[in-house]
């Protein structure tokens, strides 16, 4: 009985972080699904997420090809997740007149893991945008992973493999035209 009062308590008082998004390439989402794992940056110690939605609206630097939506509250029951604020004299990041500030996409960042597995669990839906994938044709790279992570033959790939490839996975899918 005392077990279940403290997890009732923790349940009730748990952190309120509420959804999460994480923009990805249509490569790069692709291997998250086939993994079932969302794992941190090669250059980064951290998942970068953040809390808002238009960010593919004002970002030109983070490919924004599709995204994860993540239940944030679930996530920071396993998972410590802290704000973050870049500031940079990288073009975009907030400079002026000899002064840097912060940009304001809302980012956050779940720290102190290599990886978050099984994502599955943690995700609300998978969001794609609207893509030219003839324009992915041209692409050899993109051609040949995706053709190898989603078992067919290069010049075959179409959006409806890849929609078919992450139901099969368990995932929610999503088409959108520009916003969520």
């Amino acid at each position: 009985m005392k077990s279940l009062a403290k997890e009732v308590l923790r349940l009730i008082e748990g952190k309120q972080v509420g959804v999460l998004y994480h923009y990805t390439t249509l490569l790069s989402l692709l291997k998250i699904v086939a993994s079932n794992t969302l794992g941190r940056g090669e250059k980064y110690d951290t998942v970068s997420v953040t809390r808002n939605k238009n960010f593919h609206k004002k970002n030109s630097i983070v490919p924004t090809e599709g995204v994860f939506v993540l239940d944030g509250n679930k996530l920071s029951n396993k998972y410590k997740i802290e704000p973050f604020a870049y500031t940079s004299k990288t073009a975009g990041f907030g400079y002026e007149k000899g002064k840097y500030w912060a940009i304001q996409d809302q980012q956050e960042e779940i720290i102190n893991t290599p990886v978050i597995q099984p994502l599955k669990q943690y995700v609300k839906e998978i969001v794609l945008f609207e893509l030219d994938i003839d324009s992915l044709i041209f692409d050899e790279d993109f051609l040949q992973e995706a053709s190898l992570i989603l078992g067919i033959q290069w010049d075959n790939i179409g959006m409806k493999d890849i929609i078919s490839f992450i139901q099969k996975k368990g995932f929610s899918i999503r088409l959108v035209k520009d916003t969520l």
